[in-house]
C-alpha cells in the first residue's frame, strides 16, 4: 500500500472533518426542526385551548333567548291549561293570582330565568297538578311577585 504525503493525509483529514461537521449540522438542524416543530404544535395547543375559553366566555355572556322565543307553539296549550287550572281553584285564589299578572309580565318580558324555569316546569303538570302547586305557592308567588 502506499503511503500517504503529508498534502494527502491532510486533505483527507479535511474531508472527514468537513464531512463530521456536515453530519453535525444535518443532525443540529434535525434537532432544531424537531424543536420548532414542538413549539409550533404548543403554538396551536394554545390558540385552540384560548379560542374554546373564549367561545366558552362568549356564551356564559350571551343573553338567553326571549321567553317568548322558549314558549313558541305553547301558547294554545298555555291558554287552554290556564282555563282548566283556573277552574279548579277557589275565587279568592283567582283573584290573588290575577293580582300578581303584572309584575309576572314584566318578569316574564325581562326574561327571568326562575320564571321560565317555572313555567316550563308548569306546562307540563295536568291542571289539576297545576292547581295544587299554585295554591300551595301562592304565599312565595305573591311575595316575590306582589305589585
Amino acid at each position: 500500500m502506499k503511503q500517504q504525503s503529508p498534502k494527502e493525509k491532510t486533505m483527507a483529514d479535511d474531508r472527514h472533518t468537513k464531512e463530521a461537521a456536515a453530519e453535525a449540522m444535518v443532525e443540529v438542524m434535525r434537532v432544531q426542526s424537531a424543536q420548532l416543530q414542538t413549539m409550533v404544535d404548543a403554538y396551536a395547543d394554545i390558540s385552540h385551548a384560548t379560542a374554546e375559553v373564549l367561545c366558552s366566555r362568549t356564551r356564559q355572556i350571551a343573553a338567553p333567548p326571549p321567553i317568548s322565543a322558549q314558549l313558541r307553539g305553547f301558547g294554545a296549550r298555555l291558554a287552554a291549561k290556564a282555563s282548566a287550572t283556573i277552574s279548579l281553584l277557589t275565587e279568592d285564589q283567582g283573584r290573588r293570582l290575577a293580582a300578581l299578572i303584572p309584575a309576572f309580565t314584566r318578569a316574564a318580558l325581562a326574561n327571568d330565568p326562575d320564571l321560565i324555569a317555572m313555567v316550563m316546569m308548569w306546562l307540563d303538570l295536568e291542571p289539576c297538578e297545576l292547581a295544587r302547586v299554585l295554591a300551595a305557592s301562592l304565599p312565595d308567588l305573591e311575595r316575590r311577585f306582589a305589585s
